[in-house]
């Protein structure tokens, strides 16, 4: 009754938030909150399932430690076991409420693209499984005779349609774009080009302004790529103050790329990097899987993000002291201790936030260049790949482009020697400087570590289906009268969760927990698809 009743809400409050402007701005006012109301109520609406599961998880960490009565002890394993079938009851209950709905918006992607006249390359309109048709109707574009529009959650498609025919026009990506009301009747969205819209009614413009907007203001709210670090890493709320964009991809090259040759230095496929990036801009980290792309890719994808921050890690304002530091060392070689206080100063004008992230990027390339006689990739390889995205000017000029050897050294210099820097940078500094850089030093080199099992059988293992919940009870150690501590009764017994099947050992939960929570489930490919 619970699931039935949790889709109709869902379905209710999305069709009052789609169709009636002000009914977001209504709840807002009523609940007396600043953000949206339809956020708000739809977390209500989710709690009691929320609150099966992490009922569960509790559950289970007390079981880990527990072992006082064996009576109590095997009724909390069959408790949690209970929790766990009724947890997976009701979200397979809810998704089998929400399966005629997903139906019905399949059904009404694939007539469009049934509609439309054949092309050399389909549009694929359902490679992403989140993408829905929300709007369609017939208006004018850049003050020519009509087209029809069709508008999905991430896209407009533009068609010409006649009698006979619905010839595809052109496709609007709204994940990098913006809107702009000219009139009652008249708006333009901004993308790569600009498109104006005209439509004879009021009504249907600002509802076609209302719905298009929603979306774009949806994401700025998980843009990862262009966006201030500073401002990534206050949403994102990581406890390592590290991006997670920066993780996963570094995770996975050190997994898949210690013996690749060129890592790093070979570029990727550009189409590739771009249908990862804006997954990454629409908030969907968490369902990427880099298992269908090269590690080139997925390299390129990392220093793309460092490429494109508004400011780089080493700031603009630091560029023209790097380059004079480069040119005395370069005058007086002699004189390194000079060299290495100004190479230090440079980085204790960077700011607190982004100094933690470049010395975690910094302290990965020093350790990754250990595998050089693989890769190929040296400390000076990298560096000379790298310095682009970690030090540039703020205009790129013909000077600008003659010093990039300098910029190179430069990095070689902070790659080399991060640990003496740094060393110079913390002096004064309170103890949570060097528990700072600990907590990178441990990062790093959690990223480094390899498994004990492939990444493939993991991915084989996460991606079967659910294996049975019962717990085998039989096993139970004997009570010990006593609570014994986290960190000697981890790992000697398995969870409920655990003991559910063969292939959860030991090897892959500490991979999982190494993972970070990156999910699996497999890539949601391009946006587009095309």
């Amino acid at each position: 009754v619970y699931a039935k009743n949790y889709q109709a809400c869902l379905e209710t409050l999305e069709h009052y938030s789609n169709n009636i402007p002000h009914f977001e701005s209504f709840l807002a006012e009523a609940s007396g909150i600043t953000s949206a109301g339809y956020k708000k109520l739809k977390g209500l609406i989710q709690l009691p399932a929320e609150h099966l599961a992490t009922l569960e998880t509790k559950l289970n960490s007390i079981y880990l430690y527990y072992e006082d009565i064996k009576d109590d002890y095997n009724r909390l394993g069959q408790m949690i076991t209970s929790m766990g079938f009724t947890s997976d009851n009701v979200q397979t209950k809810i998704n089998q409420q929400a399966l005629p709905a997903n139906l019905s918006n399949t059904k009404k992607i694939l007539a469009v693209e049934w509609q439309l006249e054949p092309m050399e390359k389909p549009l694929n309109l359902l490679a992403w499984s989140s993408r829905k048709l929300l709007k369609e109707g017939a208006m004018k574009v850049n003050a020519k005779r009509n087209m029809y529009l069709y508008l999905f959650s991430d896209i407009i498609i533009i068609a010409e349609k006649t009698a006979s025919v619905c010839k595809f026009v052109d496709l609007i990506e709204l994940h990098h774009a913006a809107i702009e009301q000219i009139s009652d009747r008249d708006f333009a969205v901004i993308a790569e080009e600009t498109t104006q819209f005209h439509n004879s009614s009021k009504s249907e413009t600002s509802d076609w302004i209302s719905r298009i907007t929603k979306i774009i203001d949806n994401y700025d709210k998980h843009r990862v790529y262009g966006v201030p670090m500073t401002q990534l890493l206050l949403r994102e709320k990581e406890a390592d103050g590290i991006p997670k964009v920066l993780k996963q991809t570094l995770f996975w090259v050190a997994q898949r790329g210690c013996e690749m040759e060129g890592i790093f230095r070979v570029p990727g496929d550009s189409n590739v990097i771009g249908e990862y990036k804006v997954l990454y801009d629409c908030g969907l980290d968490k369902e990427i899987d880099f298992s269908s792309c090269s590690t080139h890719d997925v390299a390129g994808l990392c220093k793309l993000y460092l490429r494109e921050l508004p400011s780089p890690l080493i700031p603009y304002e630091s560029y023209d002291i790097v380059v004079q530091a480069e040119k005395e060392v370069e005058a007086n070689p002699e004189e390194t201790d000079v060299h290495l206080r100004a190479v230090a100063n440079v980085i204790q004008s960077v700011p607190r936030d982004r100094r933690k992230v470049l010395r975690f990027v910094l302290f990965f390339l020093k350790e990754f260049s250990t595998n050089a006689a693989y890769t190929k990739m040296t400390v000076e390889n990298l560096a000379m790949v790298f310095s682009p995205n970690l030090v540039r000017p703020r205009v790129d000029t013909m000077d600008t482009a003659m010093e990039s050897p300098m910029i190179t050294r430069f990095i070689t210099y902070l790659i080399s020697n991060h640990e003496e820097v740094w060393e110079i940078v913390n002096e004064g500094e309170t103890q949570s400087a060097q528990e700072e850089t600990d907590s990178v030093q441990k990062l790093v080199d959690s990223l480094l570590q390899k498994d004990d099992v492939s990444l493939d059988d993991v991915m084989k293992l996460k991606l079967s289906s659910r294996p049975s919940q019962y717990i085998d009870l039989t096993a139970s150690p004997e009570p010990s009268g006593n609570l014994k501590s986290p960190k000697k009764r981890y790992g000697a017994k398995k969870s409920p969760r655990q003991t559910r099947t063969e292939k959860s050992d030991v090897s892959v939960a500490r991979f999982r927990k190494k993972k970070g929570g990156t999910s699996t489930k497999g890539l949601r490919r391009s946006q587009t698809g095309i």
